[in-house]
């Protein structure tokens, strides 16, 4: 029930004085790389990050119903409620920070799709924004992993799907395409 902020986040991540493994030897999602690369947006903009993603990103792909919970408290029109199980039944089960980047996004099934249709037809971005999201890692060692700049790309019964799922406290989300086929998802749960 403790509300947290941005500021305290980055705060948090600044007092971490050593890495897991050396950098380019392992890799391991962090949420904290997201909340920093929101951070270096923001210095690179100078705007805040979500003023930014607003007039950049979601304005000129049509993404007329999606905004970044900076303000949990605020009221959105239409939001779904998120509730999970409890002992006596169901509890309403409401993120309460106000941390951008790894996560926080206020969003609707079409336009997520209006997001993912932006990787076939670039006009947020172009084409070399789509390469440069889709390029997974590779490892100093040549391990190629599945994860590129926000996305999972993998092989699926020979298909190569590009995807990310999340979940915080009473949702969860998907959001995959299978580009060869030009076929996107968006599921909102």
């Amino acid at each position: 029930t403790r509300r947290y902020a941005q500021d305290e986040i980055t705060a948090l991540i600044a007092l971490q004085r050593a890495t897991d493994f050396a950098p380019g030897t392992e890799y391991s999602y962090s949420n904290s790389h997201y909340v920093l690369a929101a951070r270096i947006v923001e210095r690179a903009a100078g705007e805040p990050f979500t003023a930014y993603t607003a007039r950049a990103i979601f304005a000129p792909l049509g993404m007329t119903r999606t905004r970044w919970r900076d303000d949990y408290t605020r009221p959105v029109p239409g939001r779904a409620r998120g509730w999970s199980p409890a002992d006596s039944g169901w509890q309403l089960d409401t993120p309460s920070e106000d941390v951008v980047g790894h996560g926080g996004l206020l969003t609707t099934v079409p336009d997520l799709l209006r997001w993912q249709a932006n990787f076939a037809r670039p006009s947020v971005g172009g084409p070399a924004f789509v390469a440069e999201m889709e390029r997974v890692g590779v490892l100093a060692n040549g391990r190629v992993t599945d994860y590129a700049l926000g996305l999972e790309v993998e092989l699926v019964h020979g298909e190569r799907v590009v995807s990310h799922g999340g979940w915080t406290q009473g949702y969860k989300s998907y959001v995959g395409r299978v580009p060869a086929r030009g076929v996107a998802v968006a599921l909102l749960c």
